[in-house]
């Protein structure tokens, strides 16, 4: 008996660790990004997890960025996305991991709490990586010597292109997103992204990202080092933002609308 209950805490020790493995924030490329997206929707289709919407949209999404970097003249500045690329697939991870002990931020946690239609769960992490995490990442990047030519001025062409290639890769998004979901359950006929309202979501929640991103490098750019509380006064005022959006949001998607404010956020 002493035997087996060693083996099945072993057992347990080794789970929890593989686990906290895929959710671990440590992309350093591309396909390091693909392959690890490619296992977390393997993970969330076992575990019959409605996460598996966000997380098959984003692989997607990320496997088309891919080529997009790699599509000669496509980008102006390839390596800067690239950058980006990793460093937005480690927010999303880092809000896995911290959803496992319930300290997702705050955008993210209405996201994960989420069991409504698909493009509910879908469209409220979309609102959190991209309005909450891309401008955070964005600033991360460019204060790397890596990355540090990757500054607001230069990326602009390369971020608002992008818009065009959220346009182009839409309509594949459906098809991904009724494969995936009806390994968790039948997906309503009627559930479906609709194209012209994502695509004016997504360029509403990139404009917003974008006007933080300015914010942030101009607070930095005027305080350095010391005014780092003004930058994190900035970011929490952004989350608190975020989050009144996304519950205004939540139970609105359901219904098939969907409020952006007249004025930012």
């Amino acid at each position: 008996m002493k035997v087996l209950f060693i083996i099945f805490f072993l057992c347990s020790i080794s789970l929890a660790q593989a686990q906290n493995a895929l959710f671990e924030p440590n992309i350093t490329s591309e396909d390091h990004a693909i392959d690890r997206l490619k296992k977390l929707t393997q993970y969330f289709k076992e575990k019959k997890s409605s996460q598996i919407y966000f997380n098959a949209i984003y692989l997607k999404v990320t496997e088309e960025l891919k080529n997009r970097i790699y599509e000669r003249g496509y980008f102006q500045n390839p390596d800067c996305i690239s950058g980006m690329l990793k460093e937005f697939s480690n927010m999303y991870l880092n809000a896995l991991k911290l959803n496992q002990t319930g300290k997702a931020p705050a955008p993210w946690d209405i996201h994960f709490k989420s069991h409504g239609k698909p493009t509910t769960k879908l469209m409220l992490g979309m609102s959190a990586h991209i309005s909450y995490d891309l401008p955070i990442s964005i600033y991360h990047i460019s204060q790397t010597p890596r990355y540090h030519h990757c500054k607001p001025h230069t990326i602009q062409s390369d971020y608002f292109k992008m818009d065009t290639f959220f346009e182009e890769i839409t309509p594949g998004l459906n098809q991904e997103l009724k494969k995936v979901g009806n390994y968790v359950a039948t997906i309503d006929a009627g559930d479906v992204l609709m194209e012209p309202i994502v695509q004016k979501m997504v360029e509403f929640f990139r404009q917003g990202a974008w006007n933080d991103l300015i914010n942030l490098t101009e607070t930095h750019d005027l305080y350095g080092h010391l005014g780092v509380h003004k930058l994190h006064e900035l970011i929490e005022k952004r989350r608190s933002a975020i989050e009144t959006m996304a519950k205004t949001n939540s139970t609105l998607i359901d219904a098939g609308n969907f409020v952006l404010p007249a004025a930012g956020y």
